[in-house]
């Protein structure tokens, strides 16, 4: 059985982060950004993975990605407020117990094509049956 991993916030601006772009952040473990001195109007940008909740450097060769955290199958950041929410999922690129995100069509997940890496070169995809993160109104219920 697959094992995920909610994150859910109630904070007031939690809708501001607790979307696509905390969802890479979580992936690639942060940014890092530079140019050539010789060509400072050529910017690069390239995943740091220190703090990615599901793929790390090979300690060994670190120009090699490698699976990390492989008990957990997906990540769900989830942003809650008192008339709707948020859901948006990570999947994990090579979990123990793989999820089919066909399980909840309605929460976009993010995942690196393909795995592993070729050539050192990440890319990321979203599930399409379900992106952009829609809100979900949430209504009362009478007891």
């Amino acid at each position: 059985m697959p094992r995920v991993l909610a994150i859910v916030s109630s904070h007031i601006g939690a809708t501001a982060f607790m979307g696509d772009e905390t969802a890479r952040q979580f992936l690639l473990g942060g940014y890092r950004f530079g140019f050539l001195i010789t060509d400072p109007d050529q910017h690069y940008q390239w995943a740091t993975f220190e703090n990615s909740v599901f793929i790390r450097r090979d300690k060994n060769d670190p120009d090699k990605i490698v699976a990390a955290a492989q008990t957990v199958s997906a990540l769900l950041l989830i942003a809650l407020d008192a008339t709707a929410f948020s859901v948006v999922g990570i999947l994990h690129p090579e979990p123990h117990r793989p999820i089919d995100p066909g399980a909840l069509p309605n929460v976009p997940f993010l995942y690196v094509s393909p795995w592993p890496p070729v050539e050192g070169k990440i890319h990321l995809d979203w599930t399409a049956e379900s992106y952009p993160i829609n809100r979900i109104d949430l209504h009362p219920i009478a007891l």
